[in-house]
């Protein structure tokens, strides 16, 4: 994380230097003029124009130079040995000793430092496989496109889970909340609305809102930032090389008492003291393992290289250790155990009489985005399930994702009427509608039904004259994935304990465990936090927030385990983590957070 102090020390100067700059960076054009982009976006040629213009949205990269790397080589504490014996030859005059010690010395540094550069190439083209996408508006078309080819003036959607490719302006709309941990250490999201500037490598935890880019690459705060900020970045240490350090420094204080006792004998025969300290030091030398270091290194790059070929994506060289040393696996039940494929299921409950299927369907959509790509699964079977043509005569006036149990938009009819549709949680629903407390009974349980079914429920609502009415559900299955179960099973003869850990409610998550044979006792937020002693017996927990999660995984480390935790949206927990593994599928802000990632579905990958 980036030193706090540094950066409020900084901040008023590099805005300074930021203000000398902008006008070499839009190279005399007028900024207002180039940021004024219609709601169509930039045309294709335009942005070509100005990826040339401008350059590709990348930061520069503040990497220590290989001469650099080569130099440091030869400071290590093996290589300050060498040196102390080479002294020492060179005062005993020994010619060919000091050769083949300074030969020796130079073999060791060119190994360790071409072994760190393998280690560094090789997590740098995993990461370079990660490319970063931006959802921009070109052409008049939503597009998925690199966030490399952003450009100044490119209009973007910013929404919930999303990492800020670049720095961005907001549009008028809703306002969004957004994590900024790494440049202020808050822990809190900030809120920004319509006129404010969102900064690169943020996250976006809630809302949804057009942007528009107005500087990219190394013009962006964070690119002016990061040449000027110290080395203050955390570096998690890995589980082998304390154990290596553990080795050898008992290697050495066995040594350094033999080696003594060795000198105290040729002192004592009269040997020659130059001759004596010399022919010390050099068993001393050859009774440390001098090169473990260079040989763990090798290894590990190896290893990610191995990963790597098996859809396992690790963004440190650590995070192998840590992998290898698991204990214990929080599954996320989406994606992780099951297939994150939902299908729409025909039973579809009505509660508000006149209401048909295919009317529940349309406001479901209309509770979206429809005329964009869709962003989760529940979307993507929605907008699939019906024919969006007739949704055209419909207008969008806002969209806001309230919280992550529903969405809300406002709608405008073809003659200027204007109405509002929802979905989300059953609960939340219920606690809105006019028609929720009559109905109360029948849909909690019907939900509950479904729930022991291992079927999710969505309920879909609309406004009419007289407030918010309850419509129906929708019901999703999403059945595990057919290697899973095999797969838990060779987690755990391997040593790992495996709990799922999901958002959904108690009796699917408890279904879900019946059918993978994970076991009954599921808990939620407010057993295991009231009484932590629960959590070894837990088979999984269910309804949980982020919060919630980061809670379980605090508590499974201050047992002693090394935890990790998977998932695709949520990065509190992957950060929390002794190894946070973003699921395929998983989000560019969960991606970023995660020290594994896996890019194909399910965790047959590790085994």
């Amino acid at each position: 994380m980036m030193n706090v102090g540094y950066m409020r020390e900084t901040t008023p100067l590099l805005s300074a230097s930021m203000r000398a700059d902008e006008d070499r960076y839009y190279m005399g054009q007028d900024k207002m003029s180039l940021l004024n982009t219609p709601e169509s976006g930039l045309s294709t040629v335009e942005a070509a124009r100005r990826l040339k213009q401008f350059g590709p949205n990348e930061l520069d990269n503040k990497d220590k130079s290989p001469l650099t790397k080569l130099f440091c080589q030869f400071r290590t504490s093996t290589a300050i040995l060498l040196w102390v014996a080479i002294g020492v030859e060179i005062l005993m005059a020994d010619v060919p000793d000091t050769a083949a010690l300074l030969f020796l010395q130079v073999i060791q540094g060119i190994v360790g430092w071409l072994e760190a550069l393998k280690a560094e190439n090789a997590v740098a083209a995993l990461k370079a496989s990660l490319k970063p996408e931006a959802q921009v508006i070109r052409d008049g078309v939503h597009q998925t496109i690199n966030a490399a080819l952003l450009v100044p003036g490119d209009r973007v959607t910013l929404s919930a889970g999303c990492a800020v490719p670049a720095d961005c302006d907001l549009c008028d709309g809703n306002p969004i909340l957004v994590d900024q941990a790494m440049f202020t250490g808050e822990t809190f999201p900030t809120i920004f609305a319509a006129g404010d500037t969102v900064k690169m490598g943020t996250l976006v935890t809630q809302g949804d809102v057009e942007a528009i880019v107005s500087a990219t690459g190394s013009q962006t705060f964070l690119g002016k930032v990061l040449p000027s900020m110290p080395a203050t970045y955390k570096q998690e240490d890995g589980l082998f090389r304390p154990m290596l350090l553990q080795i050898t420094i008992i290697f050495s204080v066995v040594a350094m008492i033999f080696v003594s006792l060795c000198l105290g004998c040729l002192l004592y025969h009269g040997h020659a003291t130059l001759d004596a300290i010399g022919f010390s030091v050099l068993l001393f030398l050859a009774s440390v393992p001098l090169s473990s270091s260079q040989v763990v290194s090798s290894s590990l790059a190896l290893g990610s290289r191995q990963l790597a070929e098996e859809k396992i994506l690790v963004t440190h060289i650590t995070a192998i250790e840590r992998l290898a040393s698991l204990s214990l696996l929080l599954c996320d039940k989406t994606g992780s155990l099951t297939r994150n494929k939902m299908e729409l299921q025909d039973d579809l409950p009505i509660y508000a009489p006149g209401t048909s299927r295919e009317d529940v369907l349309v406001m479901a959509a209309l509770a979206s985005k429809w005329k964009e790509p869709p962003k989760d699964a529940i979307d993507t079977l929605v907008l699939n399930a019906i024919d969006l043509r007739p949704l055209d005569s419909y207008t969008l006036v806002s969209h806001r994702p309230l919280d992550s149990k529903r969405t809300e938009s406002t709608i405008k009819r073809p003659n200027g009427a204007t109405f509002k549709v929802t979905k989300g949680a059953p609960h939340v629903i219920l606690g809105l509608t006019q028609n929720g407390d009559s109905i109360r009974e029948a849909v909690e349980s019907k939900v509950l039904e479904l729930a022991k079914r291992g079927v999710r429920s969505i309920a879909v609502a609309r406004t009419e004259d007289h407030g918010w009415i309850f419509m129906g559900l929708l019901t999703f299955v999403d059945p595990p994935r057919h290697d899973t179960k095999r797969t838990l099973e060779l987690l755990h003869e391997h040593g790992v304990v495996v709990k799922m850990i999901t958002g959904d409610h108690q009796a699917i998550a408890v279904e879900t465990c019946r059918q993978l044979h994970l076991g009954p006792v599921v808990l939620t937020p407010p057993n295991f936090i009231e009484h932590p002693e629960f959590l070894e017996a837990a088979d999984g927990f269910a309804q949980m927030d982020p919060a919630s999660k980061v809670k379980v995984v605090q508590l499974a480390q201050a047992d002693g385990y090394v935890c990790g935790i998977t998932g695709h949206t949520e990065t509190a927990p992957l950060r929390q983590a002794s190894v946070g593994i973003a699921i395929d599928g998983a989000t560019d802000a969960a991606k970023a957070a995660a020290d594994v990632v896996l890019t194909k579905a399910g965790l047959s990958v590790f085994i």
